[in-house]
């Protein structure tokens, strides 16, 4: 009785040398099932490298929308900012002006003040004067 094909190794099927047609076409159909049981785990196997290929697409894809997601948001919050920037640099520009018209203002009431206490100044010697001048007659009379 022939042996099954599952115990007919390799070395036995490329060895074989004599012209038998029925045991040479036999050993054909045996490498020929090998090979596509051999293609069949290929194929299996390349199926799973698929799967996981569109997985790990699925997850890249993902994972850019979440980038993507993140990047408008911060996007959002720095145009935010930089209105807020904006405010705060209009409001110190005004700020800074209030300050260079107070102190314009400052020197002006400063200058009149000192024009003022010159002239009170003035008017108390000229008084003293007279009052010097008022005492002289009346001691010299």
């Amino acid at each position: 009785m022939p042996k099954k094909f599952a115990e007919i190794g390799i070395d036995e099927i490329l060895d074989y040398e004599e012209p038998v047609t029925a045991v040479m076409s036999r050993y054909d159909r045996i490498m020929q099932h090998r090979t596509n049981e051999a293609m069949n785990g290929l194929s299996n196997r390349l199926d799973l490298v698929v799967e996981k290929l569109v997985g790990v697409t699925e997850t890249v894809h993902r994972v850019g929308q979440l980038i993507n997601s993140k990047a408008d948001e911060i996007k959002t919050s720095q145009e935010a900012a930089s209105r807020a920037q904006g405010r705060q640099q209009t409001v110190l520009i005004l700020l800074t002006l209030a300050i260079a018209l107070a102190t314009i203002a400052y020197t002006w009431v400063t200058w009149e003040f000192v024009g003022v206490t010159r002239q009170g100044n003035e008017i108390q010697r000229q008084l003293l004067q007279l009052q010097m001048q008022s005492s002289q007659g009346k001691n010299g009379h």
